[in-house]
């Protein structure tokens, strides 16, 4: 599906930008051509810790794709 949108923003020539929370979606993003433009510590009520079955979750990133020349 991102590839798909990937394409469709390249054919009209616009960025594509999305938030991803965790170390791994961050590098998966990465491997599709997105680069992190800002990172972002999730907040929670009370400043209560984060969820220990999720400890990197921590942290979400905003990430952008750059437009690319459509490909045919």
């Amino acid at each position: 599906m991102v590839r798909e949108l990937s394409r469709l923003a390249d054919a009209e020539g616009l960025p594509c930008y999305l938030e991803a929370s965790g170390e791994a979606n961050r590098e998966l993003y990465r491997h599709l051509g997105y680069e992190v433009v800002g990172t972002y510590a999730l907040k929670y009520a009370h400043d209560e810790p984060a969820e220990p079955d999720w400890p990197d979750m921590v942290h979400y990133y905003a990430m952008v794709r750059p437009a690319r020349a459509a490909t045919k």
